[in-house]
């Protein structure tokens, strides 16, 4: 069942999301536009100056890199799509 814009409204227990990915990666600007959206506050960390995101990118990754990895209260997403993201925010209601 997708999430209705009904179900996003109301407050978050957790209402943060931290992105891992870079500043030429589209999908992770497209993924902060999104949550910010959606009233989830969101720091981005680039994995290009940030050793610690690009190790914990690799660690979900394997030998390629996805981006975005982004966390929402403990639940971890690899790439952007709009709906998971919808449903990660409810499950953090």
């Amino acid at each position: 069942m997708q999430p209705t814009h009904a179900t996003l409204q109301g407050s978050l227990t957790c209402d943060r999301a931290t992105i891992f990915g870079a500043s030429w990666c589209a999908p992770c600007h497209y993924a902060a536009r999104h949550l910010r959206r959606r009233g989830v506050q969101v720091e981005e960390r680039d994995i290009e100056g940030d050793a610690e995101a690009k190790l914990f990118v690799r660690s979900r990754s394997g030998r390629s890199l996805t981006l975005p990895v982004i966390d929402i209260c403990g639940d971890v997403l690899d790439g952007y799509n709009p709906d998971r993201l919808d449903k990660a925010i409810t499950r953090a209601r």
